[in-house]
């Protein structure tokens, strides 16, 4: 029992003992207060919040970190006028959330007749871009390290896969190879058909790799009208996709497929799974891989009859596809906070946390929500309620999160406005810390709430008999109230046994 507190201790009698109990009581409170997840890091920006406007409509839907901690986001700017075609932009900042006068043009490169909407990094520091070109298929765009076309790359910096029609690039992936895996949705030429799942790899010089699927690309069809809207990389070569329904109520999808293009059987018998988490509207977006081969995805979940009072969904598989029973009972967790909430993409904490970006309906805000591993929501995160809402002054969206080399949490999307149309707009959290409170004589459940809302999680429990606390009740906890550790960090407990 060395380093455990709490055993034996004399208890003061009088006021002053009551006074040094309160005040003691409410300094863990306020630093538990200050410490917890969810707070907007000051250093970033104004406040922890960043936008970047350039004079028309714009959004960013992509968002990548650079080693040196530079920003990388991606997006599209409206048309100013009609008969013109929409520009991919591509914006970088420094580590503290201003432009970086070192790439294109004061930070901004422009690319005309093109939409962005993903990003991934190289390891030589190019930036390759995906969307939509003035071309059919699923479009990839390779920039240099300082924001000029690389030209080295596809023709003149660009490289499409013709997917039989209308194709848009809705996310990226880079193997470790060096080639670019690029997801996005199919659809014919007419708009009235349904859309299919649309996969593409393209060798490291733009050209398609005819590895995969014999010609470079795949379609996959679930039934209806998906897009494809997000990838992952498994470590063995294995490329696992989420999207969401083109059409109202049709349930998630998600395929994984072998390196060579075929779908998996290994993954529920035929490469494909739909999920239905009931009632109408639902779909989903964001994909991202345990270290343990379990795969998250995170979406949203309406109601029967429209998509109000609709909440931010996330879903956890077991490697062969099937629902992860120990993920909120049965493999889905639905939260909401306020009505049409949506989630649209996720990330998992080193500690295995679940951060998911999105929005709250109504008045729409940027939002990022945080779940413990088993599927709950995390009430240490966003002033104990596990959503921190972000108000960039017009209607709000996160489209993309990520996480830094120091552990912050990043998210980045759109604000618009009537009176000043459309801004990039980026946040950034800090991740939290657990502040040990004090346990002393609580029930375990009791205690887990504690840990929980602090930070922290319950970490071993022993038992043993005790002269003056009841049975049940924690006898003494290592490390002690006050203590500062990582996020998640295991607090042990004794419990009593009973009256010795």
């Amino acid at each position: 029992m060395r380093g455990l507190v709490g055993v034996g201790l004399p208890i003061r009698s009088g006021r002053l003992a009551l006074f040094a109990s309160v005040m003691v009581v409410g300094l863990l409170a306020n630093v538990a207060g200050a410490v917890n997840g969810g707070r907007l890091d000051a250093t970033f920006g104004s406040g922890g919040m960043r936008v970047v406007d350039l004079g028309g409509t714009e959004a960013a839907f992509g968002l990548a970190v650079q080693p040196d901690g530079k920003l990388v986001l991606v997006g599209v700017q409206q048309p100013s006028s009609p008969g013109e075609a929409a520009k991919a932009i591509v914006v970088r900042l420094t580590p503290e959330g201003s432009l970086d006068p070192t790439f294109g043009s004061g930070g901004v490169v422009i690319v005309p007749c093109a939409a962005g909407f993903a990003v991934a990094l190289q390891t030589d520091g190019k930036i390759v871009v995906g969307g939509a070109i003035c071309a059919p298929g699923l479009a990839v765009i390779r920039l240099l390290s300082d924001g000029r076309l690389d030209t080295s790359f596809g023709t003149a910096g660009r490289a499409s896969a013709d997917v039989g029609g209308y194709g848009t690039t809705f996310a990226l992936a880079m193997q470790p190879d060096g080639k670019i895996v690029a997801v996005g949705r199919a659809s014919p030429p007419s708009s009235f058909d349904p859309g299919d799942f649309a996969i593409a790899r393209f060798n490291s010089d733009g050209s398609l790799d005819s590895s995969f699927a014999g010609n470079g690309r795949v379609q996959t069809d679930f039934g209806g009208a998906e897009d494809a809207s997000d990838v992952a990389l498994q470590s063995d070569g294995k490329i696992v996709v989420s999207g969401g329904p083109g059409i109202y109520g049709a349930p998630w999808a998600v395929a994984r497929y072998n390196p060579n293009g075929s779908l998996d059987p290994s993954f529920d018998g035929d490469g494909k799974v739909v999920t239905n988490f009931g009632g109408g509207a639902q779909g989903a977006f964001g994909v991202a891989l345990q270290a343990d081969g379990k795969i998250v995805v995170a979406g949203w979940r309406g109601e029967q009859g429209g998509p109000a009072n609709r909440g931010i969904a996330v879903a956890r598989y077991l490697p062969d596809g099937s629902l992860d029973a120990s993920f909120s009972g049965d493999g889905r967790a639905v939260e909401q906070i306020a009505n049409s909430d949506t989630g649209r993409d996720v990330m998992l904490q080193p500690n295995g946390k679940i951060v998911v970006a999105g929005n709250t309906g109504g008045d729409p805000d940027f939002m990022l929500t945080r779940f413990l591993p088993d599927g709950r929501v995390d009430r240490s995160f966003g002033n104990q309620t596990g959503f921190l809402e972000i108000d960039f002054g017009g209607h709000d969206y996160a489209w993309r999160v990520a996480i830094d080399a120091e552990g912050r949490i990043l998210g980045a999307g759109a604000s618009h406005a009537e009176a000043t149309g459309g801004e990039m707009t980026v946040g950034r959290v800090l991740i939290g810390e657990c502040l040990v409170p004090r346990l002393t004589r609580l029930m375990l459940h009791d205690a887990r709430g504690e840990l929980e809302a602090a930070g922290c999680r319950l970490g071993t429990v022993r038992r043993v008999k005790s002269k003056r606390v009841k049975r049940g009740r924690v006898v003494s906890q290592s490390p002690g109230p006050g203590t500062r550790l990582e996020d998640f960090a295991a607090v042990d407990v004794i419990l009593s046994r009973g009256l010795r």
